[in-house]
């Protein structure tokens, strides 16, 4: 392995920080453009609010995520029109793109970092120049709940977002800043209402007809009742802020990580 090339290669252990990480501090401080050409957001249907379309989400995401490294590092991002635009990445869009990936949050007309990641280097090469940029970066985000407390009929989860990203400079085959899972968790709590227990429904047996019965309507009932408790619209929307303030906290700690890198 060259360790002149590669400074930093650890398993960090920090505060609301766990991921495998490998950089080039060196590289990465020459870099002051950007393109994201692969980013999608792992969100399940019963968090994404109804009030907007899924791209509509996407970009809200994004400009969330990217507005913290123009902040943070001063890069210069690549607007998602231009991508639209630009015929060699829409070139490698309808390559790539694959109809067996669905759900989250993928902007129109933008790879998903699964997608992004099949890109070779001549490929990385021929995107960077078209879109005149110093590096490319493809990055995916993902909102599991990390904690779940039910007592009192009421149901409390706490999330945390984890992020996979790479950045890959021009003329390097090797990307210069790659981490798996660095995770950043929301304090902010997402309770609900939820169903007593079932052996505390026995009393209001369902007046169910042989063929509802054979048709699993009794069982469909209890999960769709199950299914609801925390998608209302007021829910939905509360847990997609409660989603944006995890994603914030992974993004910090993902510049965090390489802040701290490069002093070492």
């Amino acid at each position: 392995m060259n360790m002149t090339y590669l400074k930093v290669m650890a398993c960090f252990s920090l505060v609301m920080i766990s991921a495998c990480s490998s950089m080039n501090p060196k590289a990465i401080d020459q870099v002051q453009s950007v393109a994201f050409v692969g980013f999608d957001v792992d969100l399940s249907p019963q968090s994404i609010s109804q009030t907007q379309n899924s791209d509509q989400l996407a970009r809200t995401v994004q400009n969330q995520v990217k507005d913290s490294f123009v902040k943070e590092l001063n890069w210069q991002v690549t607007e998602n029109a231009k991508l639209a635009n630009n015929f060699v990445y829409q070139r490698f869009y309808h390559q790539y793109k694959s109809r067996l990936l669905k759900g989250g949050l993928v902007e129109d007309s933008q790879l998903r970092q699964a997608e992004a990641n099949r890109l070779n280097f001549e490929e990385r090469e021929k995107l960077i120049s078209a879109l005149n940029v110093d590096a490319i970066a493809i990055m995916s985000i993902s909102t599991p709940a990390r904690k779940e407390v039910i007592s009192h009929h009421l149901t409390t989860k706490f999330f945390e977002a984890n992020i996979n990203f790479a950045l890959y400079e021009k003329g390097n085959k090797n990307s210069i800043w790659k981490t798996l899972k660095v995770t950043g968790n929301s304090d902010i709590p997402f309770t609900y209402a939820t169903l007593q227990k079932e052996t505390e429904k026995h009393n209001k047996p369902e007046n169910l007809t042989l063929t509802q019965m054979l048709n699993g309507e009794g069982i469909k009932n209890r999960i769709d009742r199950v299914l609801s408790a925390e998608t209302t619209p007021a829910l939905i929307s509360k847990k997609f802020e409660i989603m944006q303030d995890a994603i914030s906290a992974s993004t910090v700690n993902l510049i965090r990580e390489y802040q701290q890198g490069n002093h070492q």
